[in-house]
């Protein structure tokens, strides 16, 4: 599994079993897996959280978000790895681009979940302690 649901102190596991019979079915099936989740509002700017929804702990490594970026980062869940896509890549060689590489068993919150053709986009958001806020998708 990628991440797992934690909500009242029980915890959920989500990733490719999910989202498996999903795919390929764009539109109505956004629907179901977003009621598997409750969504997290942020700020137009994403610099801040408005309202809380669930927080998912990540379970693979290699996730990487970006914070003040005009694009959230890209990562691609494959074979069991988690890798980034050509233009996050190009974005993480900038020094200025403030980044972080999530690690198993840190958490972070769903934003949104996106059913495409060809998978399934899940969006996160993450605010540390120093109240940078950090995205990617």
């Amino acid at each position: 599994m990628v991440v797992s649901c934690v909500r009242n102190g029980c915890h959920r596991m989500h990733g490719r079993t999910c989202a498996d019979g999903a795919v390929g079915r764009p539109g109505g099936n956004s629907a179901k897996l977003n009621a598997q989740f409750r969504l997290t509002t942020t700020t137009a700017d994403r610099s801040d959280i408005v309202t809380a929804g669930d927080v998912v702990v990540i379970h693979k490594p290699g996730l990487v978000m970006f914070s003040g970026t005009a694009v959230p980062s890209t990562n691609n869940y494959k074979g069991g790895v988690i890798s980034q896509g050509f233009g996050t890549v190009l974005i993480m060689t900038n020094p200025n681009t403030v980044q972080r590489a999530f690690v198993p068993q840190e958490k972070c919150w769903v934003i949104g979940i996106t059913v495409q053709k060809d998978g399934v986009v899940s969006a996160f958001s993450a605010i540390p302690i120093t109240a940078t806020a950090i995205t990617g998708t």
